[in-house]
């Protein structure tokens, strides 16, 4: 029974040796296939370069450990084929945490060398951000009433997205959040740049600091703390500053510093006949408001 047992596991190694074999071949079939044909002049390859496919395989890092790492493996082992290339797009510290875990290798960057040729970081800059919250503005259509208080909005945003480094699926939120105010006010609302831009990202970015400053009881300190002024890259950080300065200091705090604001900022709550604490609960209200029907 044990000889007949051994020699049935190895016909099915051997069937299964087989099928791979065949597999990897009818990829190697295809790869070639595609690098004879005829392409356009668009997609002809550079003097000296051939054509491969090429699979595109992203956010692997989101995955289930236990699934990333078996996806990996079938890549190396199954995959690795001339004329196929993989392009594995990922977090490689997260990736690296799950093989510790997993494995419980003291290293997980050293195991995940086996599995590329070669690492590319991709940069990371302001102009980046910049231009994804320029081009989420055009996809959402974001449009306000005034085009002066939503220019000031998208430009605190950018800041405030390279000091936080926010990623782009991130940045489409705050953006979406920014959209919400812009349909439940009107030149009529109590609307400052400074609040909206620094709330819509503190709605995304820091949940716990966002509903304190939603019931009131955002102190100054934890503002400015939060908002990382004297990282900002733009004109009218100051003004930014006094902005959020005249919404959360006490009175006694206000008495002391009065003589250094911006008297505008204070004109602008006045105006509509608010009282100063109430300008950051106000805003809340403007970008929850849509959630909340």
């Amino acid at each position: 029974r044990h000889r007949t047992g051994a020699a049935s596991t190895h016909t099915h190694l051997r069937r299964f040796e087989k099928e791979v074999n065949e597999f990897r071949q009818s990829l190697s079939d295809l790869a070639l296939e595609i690098a004879k044909g005829s392409p356009s002049d668009e997609t002809k390859p550079t003097e000296g370069a051939t054509r491969k496919l090429v699979f595109i395989i992203d956010e692997l890092d989101r995955c289930k450990p236990t699934f990333a790492l078996s996806l990996l493996e079938r890549v190396k082992h199954l995959f690795s084929v001339d004329g196929i290339c993989f392009v594995l797009v990922a977090h490689l510290p997260q990736l690296a945490r799950m093989v510790e875990k997993e494995y419980g290798v003291t290293s997980g960057r050293n195991y995940l060398e086996k599995f590329y040729q070669q690492r590319v970081t991709l940069p990371v800059t302001r102009r980046r951000h910049a231009l994804y919250v320029q081009r989420l503005f055009k996809k959402m259509d974001v449009q306000m009433d005034d085009a002066r208080i939503l220019e000031l909005v998208r430009k605190g945003l950018q800041a405030l997205a390279a000091v936080y480094d926010l990623s782009l699926r991130t940045l489409e939120q705050v953006a979406g959040n920014v959209a919400l105010v812009c349909l439940a006010t009107s030149e009529r609302h109590f609307r400052l740049a400074p609040l909206v831009s620094g709330l819509c990202v503190m709605r995304i970015v820091n949940p716990v600091l966002y509903e304190k400053a939603s019931t009131g009881r955002l102190r100054m300190d934890e503002a400015m703390k939060f908002l990382r002024l004297d990282e900002w890259h733009m004109d009218r950080v100051a003004w930014h500053k006094d902005v959020w300065i005249y919404a959360t200091v006490t009175d006694q705090e206000l008495r002391a510093l009065e003589p250094e604001l911006d008297k505008e900022v204070e004109k602008e709550f006045l105006y509509f006949n608010m009282n100063r604490l109430d300008m950051i609960p106000t805003t809340c209200n403007h970008i929850d408001d849509l959630w909340q029907r």
